[in-house]
């Protein structure tokens, strides 16, 4: 309970720090563009490899290939003040009908993940994808279409994709955001006498553990027969004086 109850109050905290730096008045200036990350990952599907990307950045706009094929781009998440208890990366370009891709390594299954892709516009429609390996087997999907943005919230093991696309070319900012590892509580290996509550169906007739166990029914019976025993044996007793 304890360990639900603060992985919700991260993820909320994750989400109202997306919103406040991701909204639609006042994007990151200091975001990445997808320019600047680190360009193909060695594990990526031959399919996904190509020779530019294609995202608006500060300075301008950088040509798309012409092919259905761009590099897949590397998120990585650094410390920020202003994502606490984890790490976040802020990712600022432009997309189209080609769409981009993104990979996030390094994940533990205990570390819970928050993604958010915003618009300026709220009625800019950008496509979010999320996948493990394979952005063809999406796991999960939604657009920023009326509300200015898409929200993610999950974990997962190692590494996972991002794929977006729009209609139109359509500027955008993605937040990543991967939370402090949170491992399981263990049970204690002993417990105290004070909280041990002996289970109602391992107490036996005389209200101590082992032994043959009787329900109040049996007991019922068992003393009614043992009360007629008792009183045949006082009458014959009697008759026999």
């Amino acid at each position: 309970m304890i360990r639900s109850f603060l992985l919700g109050l991260l993820l909320a905290m994750a989400t109202s720090l997306a919103f406040a730096q991701s909204s639609a008045d006042d994007f990151d200036p200091a975001a990445q563009s997808p320019n600047d990350t680190n360009a193909e990952s060695a594990n990526q599907n031959a399919s996904e490899s190509a020779t530019d990307t294609s995202s608006e950045s500060s300075s301008g706009k950088t040509p798309g290939p012409p092919a259905d094929k761009r590099n897949i781009m590397l998120i990585e998440v650094k410390p920020d003040e202003r994502t606490p208890h984890g790490k976040s990366a802020f990712i600022h370009g432009e997309t189209d009908a080609i769409g981009d891709k993104f990979l996030v390594e390094g994940l533990d299954v205990m570390q819970p993940v928050y993604v958010g892709v915003y618009t300026k516009n709220p009625e800019d429609k950008i496509h979010v994808r999320l996948a493990k390996d394979d952005l063809d087997k999406v796991e999960q999907e939604g657009n920023t279409a009326g509300t200015g943005k898409a929200e993610f919230k999950f974990r997962t093991y190692e590494s996972f994709k991002i794929g977006i696309d729009a209609e139109k070319d359509t500027e955008y900012q993605i937040m990543v955001w991967v939370g402090d590892e949170m491992p399981l509580e263990q049970p204690p290996v002993a417990v105290p006498a004070s909280e041990y509550v002996e289970p109602e169906n391992k107490t036996g007739a005389g209200g101590k553990s082992g032994g043959v166990s009787f329900s109040y029914l049996e007991l019922g019976l068992i003393a009614l027969v043992l009360l007629l025993v008792g009183i045949v044996a006082v009458f014959m007793f009697r008759k026999n004086k």
